[in-house]
């Protein structure tokens, strides 16, 4: 059985406030390419298959697509679980319609419905090829235990190791019937081994990480979401795949994947498949005059190093300069002589002086309607509670989530 493992998409992010619709169309084109040269039997997207609980229409319409456009790879399977930015309500409205294209969908899991998460793998024919045990995000409504101690950390963390306890009796279970056949699990979760990225944005932020012993060895191959880095973990049997376009400057300069498994139950293979950079992100700061002409003469070049992939020429510029040798005129002037560049997607140009900044080429700031509701109140968490704990900050946007995930859904 061939599966290509991949997580984190963030369909809808935006990187420093500015649409990236285009580049998720490139990834989602590219991707629909590696299924179908692979002939790969399953896809999994383990969680935050969207950025936030209410992606837009045009986001929702690109995944529509590429959904519907996946029959034609000759992939019968496709997976997806819910993670910590998706909305349950929003997913499950997409359910019928995935339904009806080999995919299969699990926004949530309870400890007494572990058994929905059980996904058979199959070929043209029907016939049975593996097991699938998709788990999503576990939330604490969800999975939290009595603790008569009142540690919240412990009870969350004890409901998720009871959940994935029960997934691997069911998988054993499944496996007596089925001896020669993989099984599969899917989580999206932090696992101890795995360093998170600033960019990761955790709900989790009351758990350091789970015990890599909840993947008993019933489980194959453990595909995992959340974290954005590629991580392999016990023997490559645990693995990461990591998100497929960076979602935060820290991020800009790791290369991006997504693993293609090959195993027989018995047997495994694994090969990560890089994804191009369909936009190159570059934060320069430049002290003087002559440093900002190092710079100009590297966009003008004809294959400019700026660029990491040659195949997609986009460029996002952040720049700060530092200098007190240009004119805030002639700063803008070479700003907008370089917003013309046929490459050029987004540039920010900000002047630094006597530790005071200056944005010297404001573009048009957009209307309220432009920004979704959680980018909104994440932006006020940043700004106007500065001194609460990120554990703090992490409760409240759970909460936020899901009264807009019920607002929305009625």
């Amino acid at each position: 059985m061939k599966i290509l493992h991949t997580s984190d998409w963030h369909l809808g992010n935006r990187w420093k406030d500015k649409s990236r619709e285009d580049e998720f169309t490139c990834f989602l084109d590219w991707l629909l390419g590696v299924m179908a040269e692979k002939k790969v039997d399953a896809l999994l997207v383990s969680g935050d298959i969207f950025d936030n609980a209410t992606p837009s229409d045009g986001i929702l319409e690109k995944f529509h697509q590429f959904i519907s456009r996946a029959d034609s790879t000759g992939c019968n399977n496709i997976i997806l679980t819910g993670g910590n930015h998706d909305g349950v309500s929003q997913l499950d409205a997409s359910a019928p319609l995935l339904k009806r294209h080999h995919a299969h969908l699990v926004s949530s899991l309870k400890k007494d419905n572990a058994k929905d998460c059980l996904i058979e793998v199959t070929d043209a024919d029907g016939k049975a090829q593996g097991l699938v045990c998709a788990v999503p995000f576990l939330r604490v409504r969800d999975v939290s235990v009595n603790n008569e101690e009142g540690d919240y950390q412990f009870s969350y963390i004890r409901g998720v190791e009871q959940v994935y306890a029960t997934v691997a009796k069911l998988a054993e279970e499944w496996k007596a019937e089925h001896p020669s056949l993989p099984v599969i699990c899917m989580g999206h979760l932090p696992v101890q081994g795995a360093k998170p990225t600033e960019s990761t944005r955790s709900v989790i932020g009351y758990v350091d990480c789970a015990e890599q012993d909840i993947f008993p060895p019933v489980f194959d191959y453990v595909a995992l979401g959340h974290i954005h880095k590629g991580y392999s973990l016990s023997g490559g049997r645990i693995r990461y795949c990591g998100s497929p376009l960076a979602m935060g400057v820290d991020e800009a300069d790791n290369e991006h994947r997504v693993v293609l498994v090959e195993t027989d139950g018995t047997t495994q293979t694994a090969e990560s498949i890089p994804v191009p950079v369909f936009v190159s992100y570059v934060s320069r700061t430049c002290a003087n005059a002559e440093e900002l002409q190092v710079l100009e003469d590297e966009l003008h070049q004809e294959d400019s190093p700026l660029l990491r992939d040659k195949n997609f020429p986009a460029l996002s510029l952040e720049l700060r300069y530092t200098g007190k040798d240009i004119t805030t005129l002639a700063l803008h002037t070479k700003a907008e002589e370089w917003r013309k560049l046929p490459f050029m997607r987004h540039l920010s140009v900000t002047l630094v002086q006597q530790n005071e900044s200056m944005e010297v080429n404001t573009e048009q700031v957009g209307t309220l309607t432009d920004y979704n509701p959680e980018y909104i109140f994440n932006l006020k968490l940043n700004t106007e509670c500065a001194e609460m704990t990120e554990e703090r900050k992490s409760d409240l946007l759970e909460c936020f989530r899901t009264i807009l995930a019920e607002i929305s859904h009625n």
